[in-house]
């Protein structure tokens, strides 16, 4: 297999937990913060809305471990905000293993 061909197939392998994501299809708005300044009620508003839908998630901890591998510095990641991802690092996420469906 090319280099190239290994690298999107990495890629692929490590993005697949967003097909299963509650916030698949919800409005994005919810999860990122508006280009215009925002209130601090609104802000916490709209922060409490996001994570509402990020506790049903089945793929949280794949959320969260790849915003801290990517360094995402907006939005609510694996139901945290920037604020709180900036203290945290991937040693301190559960790895997590799925068994293959045969």
């Amino acid at each position: 297999m090319a280099r190239r061909q290994k690298i999107e197939h990495r890629e692929a392998r490590y993005t697949l937990w967003q097909e299963s994501a509650a916030c698949r299809g919800e409005d994005q708005n919810t999860f990122y913060g508006p280009d215009a300044p925002e209130s601090t009620t609104d802000r916490n508003n709209r922060e409490a809305a996001a994570k509402l839908v990020c506790e049903t998630c089945s793929v949280k901890a794949e959320c969260l471990r790849y915003s801290l591998a990517r360094h995402e510095t907006y939005g609510i990641w694996g139901g945290t905000t920037e604020r709180e991802r900036r203290g945290l690092t991937l040693d301190q996420v559960p790895a997590v293993t799925r068994r293959r469906v045969s």
